[in-house]
């Protein structure tokens, strides 16, 4: 059976063909799909805090500062990615 999701680049398709693709895709995942969920629930269910990390250090607030780097994250080119995680996580 062929997968719609690895047979062709998503920018190669032509508009007008773009419904049949979502509808082809959609029919692919159903099942292997559970959602919506808030973030915090996911984070607490699937990765939670180690007990070994002090609750001062998770209730710490993130800075405005490291907040805006990560946030630059989503439109930085890879290239430079890694420096705007390095600059949110350094000390």
């Amino acid at each position: 059976m062929r997968k719609t999701a690895g047979i062709t680049k998503h920018s190669s398709i032509k508009e007008k063909k773009m419904e049949l693709r979502y509808t082809e895709l959609a029919r692919e995942m159903c099942g292997h799909y559970i959602g919506p969920m808030p973030v915090q629930s996911f984070l607490d269910d699937f990765l939670p805090w180690n007990k070994e990390i002090p609750q001062a250090f998770r209730d710490a607030k993130i800075s405005t500062i490291r907040l805006n780097w990560l946030k630059c994250v989503a439109v930085t080119p890879e290239e430079k990615l890694y420096k705007q995680y390095n600059l949110a996580f350094a000390n």
